[in-house]
């Protein structure tokens, strides 16, 4: 079943893309030259918007003709002044009030129009013909604009690597584990087979039919989750994508041919990689400790200090290549030695386990030590699976969410802004003194406007211009003087007001003037600020409505430095992918490990079966699965998540930044480690204690 829905997933992610590009294509406007305007039958404008945090398109439309078809979606032109809005948009923006955001709304957005069944989209007819925009003579155009969900789009192959790293991988390393794994029973039969002198056709045809039905019922179970999957759409938890059905009709033939090729493919590893049949005097003795595992086991340890202290001293100049060279070779040195000192441990762990039986008189932990010391290998391989997992996961996750210092900056600059200053950026130079003054009355009682108008100079460095009202530069600490002047971020005699200036220049050596006198509309009008009392919040989405009322097309409103942390919401988001795909990484391999020591641990079992008559309760088979069980998975997760946070912690600084720790990555998996062992181990417990239960006395 993995390895069906792990093959699968490459189809859907192909079959998304292929989607979500024909519809880009579909809906895109073909624009003709402004001299061939006259063959034009709407005009067509992009623009943007942020719900959530997240930026959206909204897309400006106003026919020319009465027989203009409108665009794909829509069912007919909206009226004008009024808006449709797509079920993404309505549904996440219902706390923001987009419903009234861009007027009335003439209905909702048909699925033939989106780029998936849960993008956020908007599409607006002015209340005024449009003056701007692009001329479209069609709908459906490859080399078109494109807009929307696709714009903000993550490149194919990231997911293809994701998919192969995350999914497929561990599920072929599953495979190969079930494989070499085999009861009692089957191995007796193998035996008898071999000695027997049967021919290889007669044994492969043993094998296929004991594990035929098994893998018929993990590919019906497969089938019956992708048959399940392609008949409605589904979102993706956390990540806010809503995987679109109808994008997989064309490769239903591909999607349900991943399960034949993964049965097959099960079939031939179970066939072909089923342990060897080797005669007393044939079998090769135990691993002993080696010169080069003690060795990898000592490195281990400084690899890990290593990590945690060299790279951050060497690149604190600034030079990221001197941190992240030494960085990655510590990591790649401390995960390729990790396993070997594992292997110690463990070892170290059994013969403690077997003093701590003997001086305590506990006959489970003696028991459970000596076969642990003996036989060190399935519990090593758990052990070793589940700590490198949970490393490399949270080094990925790590990496993925690591926060630039623009992104730092802005988030920073909101914060200590605390929702007092909303910015109106965008095509504001294109309105006109009348818009707005118009714009200006309707904004609440008590709000400030201030106008940040960029200077060229010629041959040099310019500067930035701040005009106001001697009330608005009150409000955010400058004293007003009715000359313009210089300022610096030091001169305002609040926070508010450095932060505010340091956000208007936007690079250190532009200076920053500041006057008093109206706001105007200019061609050098970069943005407006609306300014609330510093007791006050001022929410965008009140600005966004009045100035979606007042002023052209082509605006956007949202705190200051929403540029950066907009990409940075989009961005975080996105990484839910990575976290679901490595949760799925740790539990398979997870459950990997488990099958190893099931396996060990029924071999085991089978000598301490007499034990249940002649010396001590049927609870002992109880009692030495959780010394070695809950053993190994406790101290797996516990082992792993302390290597995963000092493999991650010098990305997180300096400054350490705690709240940044993977830890949407490890506790789940840690929550992932803990359910599978306690079920595995259940399990193990129940089949040890029923078949102890069946022995007989036969033949001694």
């Amino acid at each position: 079943m993995a390895v069906a829905l792990s093959l699968a997933g490459f189809v859907v992610i192909a079959a998304t893309y292929q989607g979500r590009e024909a519809a880009q294509a579909a809906r895109s406007p073909h624009v003709v030259p402004s001299e061939e305007k006259g063959k034009a039958f709407a005009l067509w404008q992009d623009g943007f918007d942020t719900v959530g945090g997240e930026q959206y398109s909204v897309i400006y439309v106003d026919p020319l003709t009465d027989s203009a078809p409108p665009p794909p979606g829509l069912r007919e032109w909206p009226r004008p002044g009024h808006a449709v809005l797509s079920p993404g948009a309505k549904s996440q923006g219902a706390g923001e009030g987009i419903a009234t955001r861009f007027g009335p709304v003439d209905g909702v957005i048909g699925p033939e129009g989106l780029a998936s069944a849960g993008e956020p989209l908007v599409y607006i007819r002015p209340d005024a013909p449009m003056t701007g925009g692009y001329p479209v003579s069609a709908w459906g155009d490859d080399e078109g604009p494109v807009f929307g969900e696709p714009l903000f789009a993550e490149r194919p192959a990231n997911f293809y690597v994701l998919a192969a790293a995350t999914a497929l991988a561990p599920a072929l390393v599953l495979t190969v584990t079930a494989a070499r794994t085999g009861s009692a029973a089957v191995r007796r039969r193998r035996a008898a087979m071999f000695s027997s002198g049967s021919g290889c056709r007669h044994r492969l045809l043993r094998d296929i039919a004991e594990v035929s039905p098994a893998i018929a019922a993990g590919g019906g179970l497969a089938t019956v989750v992708l048959w399940c999957y392609q008949s409605s759409d589904w979102p993706v938890p956390k990540v806010g994508y809503i995987m679109t059905a109808r994008f997989l009709a064309p490769y239903e033939f591909a999607l349900f041919g991943c399960v034949a090729l993964a049965v097959l493919l099960v079939m031939l590893a179970t066939v072909l990689l089923k342990p060897r049949i080797m005669s007393a005097d044939k079998r090769r003795p135990p691993v002993r400790d080696r010169a080069l595992t003690k060795g990898a086991a000592g490195l281990c340890p400084w690899a890990f200090v290593f990590v945690m202290l060299v790279p951050g001293l060497l690149g604190t100049n600034g030079e990221e290549w001197l941190f992240l060279l030494p960085y990655g070779t510590g990591v790649l040195t401390a995960l390729v030695t990790l396993p070997a000192l594992v292997s110690l441990l463990v070892r170290a762990a059994g013969r403690g386990l077997t003093s701590y039986g003997k001086s305590r008189g506990r006959p489970s932990a003696l028991l459970a030590g000596r076969w642990v010391a003996a036989r060190p290998a399935p519990v090593t391989r758990a052990i070793a699976s589940i700590v490198l997992a949970l490393c490399i996961s949270a080094l990925l996750y790590t990496w993925h969410n690591k926060i630039s210092g623009s992104d730092k900056a802005a988030a920073q600059l909101q914060s200590q802004l605390r929702g007092s200053v909303v910015q109106v950026d965008g095509r504001i130079e294109d309105n006109t003194n009348d818009r707005l003054a118009r714009f200006t009355k309707a904004l609440p009682p008590g709000v400030s406007l201030l106008g940040i108008y960029p200077q060229q100079a010629r041959g040099g460095v310019g500067h930035i211009r701040i005009i106001a009202s001697p009330t608005a530069l009150q409000k955010i600490g400058l004293p007003p003087t009715p000359h313009s002047r210089p300022v610096k971020w030091q001169d305002a005699t609040t926070l508010r007001g450095r932060t505010l200036l340091g956000d208007a220049s936007e690079y250190g050596g532009i200076p920053v003037r500041v006057s008093v006198g109206p706001v105007t509309a200019a061609d050098s009008l970069r943005a407006l600020q609306v300014v609330a009392p510093e007791e006050r919040h001022i929410a965008p989405a009140v600005v966004k409505e009045i100035a979606h009322r007042h002023l052209l097309p082509g605006w956007t409103a949202d705190p200051p430095g929403s540029q950066w942390t907009s990409s940075l919401v989009t961005y975080q988001k996105r990484s839910w992918w990575l976290a679901l795909s490595v949760l799925a990484m740790i539990g398979l391999l997870t459950f990997a490990g488990c099958l190893s020591s099931v396996a060990e641990f029924a071999r085991f079992r089978r000598p301490l079966e007499p034990v249940k008559d002649t010396a001590g309760p049927r609870l002992l088979f109880v009692r030495i699965a959780l010394w070695v069980f809950l053993g190994t998975f406790t101290v797996a997760a516990s082992l792993g998540s302390v290597a995963a946070v000092m493999l991650t912690t010098p990305l997180l600084g300096p400054p350490f930044d705690a709240a940044s720790l993977p830890a949407p990555v490890i506790v789940p998996g840690i929550g992932i480690i803990t359910l599978i062992g306690a079920i595995m181990t259940i399990w193990s417990c129940w089949n040890a204690v029923r078949k102890a239960h069946r022995w007989r006395h036969s033949g001694d």
